[in-house]
């Protein structure tokens, strides 16, 4: 009993001995809003020591490293004025590696995925095929739809409009489903009286 006692014990001091400092981490997942500063936390890297202490080297590689950087044992996010992390630019995720070197051995090796959250930060734009002169004729049926203009965002936000209810043309106009960008007309129409309308949309 007393061999097997004192074989237990020599064992684990040596296993704990042994234990790569690189060890006790994980694979990271995390979410960044887009637009965010330069420094701004992404994650907390769970090894057993720091980066620097007793020979330990970490690594970022991959396809979107260069948008970290490690301070210690936590990544951070590297942007700057010049260089504004874009969802719309750069897809919805940012992909890179972790490596953890101890002597400049390879000891582990975790996978970074990190979700770029969505913010409303484009306006929309109308497409230009919508918004050319047309012609309506003057017997046009009231309540009828006359034009349709479209618009489009890509932060993928659902679009209103809206008449300026401010332009001189715009009581002749409505829009019934502000989704659709459908435009209805109000009033009769009368050639002899007006040869032209003219209308401020928002979208």
């Amino acid at each position: 009993a007393v061999l097997v006692l004192r074989f237990i014990e020599v064992f684990s001091q040596l296993a704990t001995s042994s234990a790569s400092l690189c060890t006790a981490g994980s694979n990271i997942f995390a979410s960044v809003r887009e637009n965010s500063p330069v420094g701004q936390f992404i994650s907390h890297i769970s090894i057993r020591s720091d980066p620097g202490a007793n020979t330990v080297r970490l690594c970022l590689t991959g396809p979107n490293a260069n948008w970290f950087y490690l301070e210690g044992r936590t990544i951070r996010l590297n942007s700057s004025a010049s260089r504004v992390l874009d969802r719309e630019v750069l897809g919805p995720f940012l992909i890179a590696e972790l490596t953890c070197y101890e002597d400049d051995i390879k000891q582990s090796h975790y996978r970074i995925l990190v979700e770029i959250l969505n913010e409303n930060d484009n306006k929309p734009k109308f497409l230009e095929e919508t918004i050319q002169p047309f012609s309506i004729s003057e017997v046009a049926a009231v309540n009828s739809v006359v034009f349709t203009v479209k618009a489009v965002d890509s932060d993928g936000d659902m679009i209103s409009y809206v008449i300026d209810q401010s332009s001189e043309d715009a009581w002749f106009f409505r829009i019934d489903l502000p989704n659709s960008g459908k435009v209805v007309l109000s009033k009769p129409l009368d050639y002899e009286s007006r040869t032209r309308l003219q209308i401020i949309m928002w979208a």
